[in-house]
Protein backbone atom coordinates (compact mmCIF):
# COMPACT_ATOMS: atom_id res chain seq x y z
CA UNK A 1 0.00 0.00 0.00
CA UNK A 2 1.34 3.81 -0.71
CA UNK A 3 1.05 4.36 3.23
CA UNK A 4 3.51 1.16 3.94
CA UNK A 5 5.78 2.62 0.98
CA UNK A 6 5.80 5.77 2.32
CA UNK A 7 6.99 4.58 5.86
CA UNK A 8 9.68 2.33 4.13
CA UNK A 9 10.86 5.47 2.01
CA UNK A 10 10.94 7.50 5.63
CA UNK A 11 12.85 5.21 7.79
CA UNK A 12 16.95 5.95 7.72
CA UNK A 13 19.47 3.31 8.72
CA UNK A 14 21.14 4.37 11.84
CA UNK A 15 24.63 5.21 11.15
CA UNK A 16 27.54 3.87 13.28
CA UNK A 17 27.90 1.03 15.23
CA UNK A 18 25.26 0.45 18.12
CA UNK A 19 26.60 -2.97 18.69
CA UNK A 20 29.14 -2.90 22.29
CA UNK A 21 31.76 -5.25 21.82
CA UNK A 22 32.99 -7.54 24.67
CA UNK A 23 35.97 -5.61 25.35
CA UNK A 24 33.73 -2.76 25.94
CA UNK A 25 31.82 -4.92 28.80
CA UNK A 26 34.72 -5.73 30.31
CA UNK A 27 35.81 -2.55 30.46
CA UNK A 28 33.35 -1.01 32.77
CA UNK A 29 34.74 -3.36 35.44
CA UNK A 30 34.58 -7.12 36.85
CA UNK A 31 32.83 -7.01 39.76
CA UNK A 32 31.91 -10.51 41.91
CA UNK A 33 29.05 -11.01 43.61
CA UNK A 34 30.69 -10.27 46.83
CA UNK A 35 31.49 -6.73 46.23
CA UNK A 36 28.15 -6.72 44.91
CA UNK A 37 25.98 -7.38 47.82
CA UNK A 38 28.80 -5.30 50.53
CA UNK A 39 27.93 -2.49 47.67
CA UNK A 40 24.14 -2.91 48.62
CA UNK A 41 24.39 -3.11 52.28
CA UNK A 42 26.20 0.21 52.58
CA UNK A 43 23.15 1.45 50.44
CA UNK A 44 20.05 -0.25 52.27
CA UNK A 45 20.84 -0.75 56.37
CA UNK A 46 20.28 -3.74 57.64
CA UNK A 47 16.14 -4.00 58.54
CA UNK A 48 17.27 -3.87 62.62
CA UNK A 49 18.67 -0.69 62.29
CA UNK A 50 15.73 0.71 60.27
CA UNK A 51 13.91 3.30 63.01
CA UNK A 52 9.76 2.60 63.28
CA UNK A 53 7.34 5.12 61.23
CA UNK A 54 6.41 8.45 63.32
CA UNK A 55 2.94 7.09 62.40
CA UNK A 56 3.33 3.72 64.66
CA UNK A 57 2.34 3.76 68.24
CA UNK A 58 4.02 1.60 70.94
CA UNK A 59 2.87 0.81 74.81
CA UNK A 60 2.30 3.50 77.30
CA UNK A 61 4.12 3.51 80.44
CA UNK A 62 3.37 4.89 83.64
CA UNK A 63 5.79 7.59 83.11
CA UNK A 64 3.41 8.62 79.72
CA UNK A 65 6.65 7.34 77.07
CA UNK A 66 5.95 5.17 74.30
CA UNK A 67 7.87 2.20 73.79
CA UNK A 68 7.83 -0.88 71.06
CA UNK A 69 9.82 -3.55 69.43
CA UNK A 70 10.93 -3.06 66.03
CA UNK A 71 10.71 -4.73 63.65
CA UNK A 72 8.78 -7.10 66.09
CA UNK A 73 10.47 -10.13 67.19
CA UNK A 74 14.11 -8.68 66.46
CA UNK A 75 14.65 -7.53 70.21
CA UNK A 76 15.12 -3.78 69.18
CA UNK A 77 13.51 -1.43 71.56
CA UNK A 78 12.64 2.00 70.59
CA UNK A 79 11.47 4.33 72.87
CA UNK A 80 9.73 8.17 72.52
CA UNK A 81 8.15 10.61 74.70
CA UNK A 82 5.23 10.85 72.97
CA UNK A 83 3.70 10.75 69.29
CA UNK A 84 5.32 14.36 68.73
CA UNK A 85 8.48 13.02 69.15
CA UNK A 86 11.05 10.83 66.88
CA UNK A 87 11.86 7.09 67.95
CA UNK A 88 14.77 6.84 69.65
CA UNK A 89 16.57 3.31 70.28
CA UNK A 90 17.25 2.27 73.88
CA UNK A 91 18.68 -0.76 75.30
Amino acid sequence: SILFQQQQEDFTEPSGNLMFSRNQEKDVGNFDSQEIREFHETLQPDEQEKVPPQNLMGMIGEDGSERIEWPLGSGNMWGRENSDYSWERVD
